[in-house]
């Protein structure tokens, strides 16, 4: 039995009881798609309780059964501007996600919760809001995306295998494929889904926008024990995952190294100041696209001093540009350049 389906079943019950505001046990035996003793039941509705859920019971006509209180979608606690803010600021980052269960959520709750604000509170509200905005550069929508996220959403819930139409970036050829899907990561403003591919035999990202068509069968799989998100996504600079993790050696010059030093970029780095003024930055990350673009994107500020292979690729790619602009042929480092700066991603 994976270890995660007792947190599964007592979530749905969750959301049976919010759905219809009371529940039995025979009701919910009927509902949930695996057989549960009513003991099992009892538990979950118990663990609800120990959790702060505010289920109580009651007897009707004989029938003993377990109620939320009428008042129980009402806000519970004061809520200041600044917090309703907080929340806001939430709806507004999650903005490529409207038309999604996650912005309905996120609209549902700021609702309930402006409903119940006294008018001064609510003026005060609009009067902070206004001082702070969210600015998105290129983004995606995935409203047209919503009916596949909730069949994923299902699927993961309930360790159910998926059959996809797929629109590959890397080979540009649309498939059918089968997958087991395990997670889905929001990152950059794109969604992406974690799945174990039956054609490839191996875990893979896929882009959820790129999904053309998704069926949920009703063929069930067990989830590795040990997936962690956190782990699977440790070594990626984004999402995108490489043949091996490496040490990579960066030095900024002393401009850059100003604005570089104030912000996180990976949970593996580590930086030193240098006397001259300049930032060495070691991380231990896997080589992609998109770490490459980082790299890239920092120009003549930037110079990459381990490992080699990555070197060799920087320089290669600075050599096109320059033949590009002066009408020359690219210069490759070497006769084995193009091997060494070769990668390898695990997306499709």
């Amino acid at each position: 039995m994976p270890r995660n389906d007792q947190v599964i079943r007592q979530w749905k019950i969750l959301k049976l009881l919010e759905a219809r505001g009371h529940v039995t046990l025979s009701r919910l035996a009927d509902d949930l798609d695996e057989p549960c003793h009513p003991r099992t039941l009892r538990r979950d509705l118990d663990a609800l309780s120990l959790i702060g859920v505010p289920v109580y019971t009651e007897k009707r006509n004989g029938t003993t059964i377990w109620r939320l209180p009428e008042d129980y979608r009402r806000v519970p606690l004061p809520v200041t501007p600044t917090e309703l803010l907080a929340l806001d600021m939430v709806r507004r980052l999650a903005q490529p996600l409207d038309g999604t269960f996650v912005s309905g959520s996120l609209h549902s709750v700021l609702g309930k919760i402006r409903s119940a604000l006294a008018p001064q509170t609510r003026e005060a509200f609009a009067s902070i809001s206004a001082t702070l905005s969210i600015g998105h550069r290129a983004t995606k929508h995935f409203a047209p995306h919503a009916n596949t996220l909730d069949a994923l959403r299902e699927a993961i819930e309930n360790n159910r295998v998926i059959r996809m139409t797929y629109d590959s970036h890397n080979s540009g050829r649309v498939s059918s494929r089968k997958a087991d899907p395990y997670h889905v990561r929001f990152h950059d403003n794109s969604l992406y889904l974690v799945a174990h591919c039956h054609r490839r035999k191996d875990v893979r990202l896929f882009a959820i926008d790129r999904i053309k068509a998704l069926d949920v069968t009703g063929e069930r799989f067990n989830p590795p024990l040990f997936f962690s998100p956190d782990d699977y996504f440790k070594h990626t600079f984004g999402v995108y995952q490489g043949k091996k993790p490496e040490t990579v050696t960066l030095r900024f010059n002393r401009k850059t190294a100003r604005w570089v030093v104030e912000k996180r970029w990976h949970a593996s780095e580590k930086v030193q100041r240098l006397k001259n003024g300049t930032l060495r930055m070691e991380l231990t990350v896997a080589i992609t696209p998109e770490f490459i673009s980082w790299v890239r994107s920092f120009g003549s500020d930037v110079t990459v001093e381990a490992p080699v292979r990555l070197i060799t690729m920087i320089t290669n790619d600075a050599w096109t540009v320059v033949g590009r602009y002066e009408g020359g042929k690219p210069k490759k480092t070497g006769k084995r350049a193009k091997k060494k700066g070769t990668f390898d991603v695990t997306r499709v």
